[in-house]
């Protein structure tokens, strides 16, 4: 009645799947997510060489999916009680990710 349709969004969420944390914009992520179920999660812990993510995905994807955690160390652990109020600022990156991923701080 006089109102301008919405254009229809229709996405192939097949095409670029392999890497769509970085190849996908957010209304398509949102549009497969709704859909099809895909693209659902924060990161995709298939994507990029994971001496390289961010911290943040490297916690979350050794967390869900036991992918991409940090080597434990051989000889010594990393001390995850001293400076742990202060962690972010105080450990450095391979640090963090063992420490969540043993339940330190």
């Amino acid at each position: 009645r006089g109102c301008a349709e919405k254009p229809v969004i229709d996405f192939d969420c097949d095409v670029g799947f392999d890497r769509w944390e970085s190849g996908w914009s957010d209304k398509k992520k949102k549009h497969c997510c709704a859909l099809n179920g895909r693209a659902c999660e924060r990161f995709n812990c298939q994507e990029g060489a994971s001496g390289k993510w961010v911290i943040e995905k490297t916690m979350f994807c050794c967390a869900n999916h036991k992918v991409g955690c940090p080597a434990k160390p051989e000889i010594e652990h990393y001390d995850c009680k001293t400076n742990a109020l202060q962690w972010k600022e105080m450990w450095d990156g391979p640090q963090q990710a063992y420490c969540c991923s043993v339940g330190g701080a």
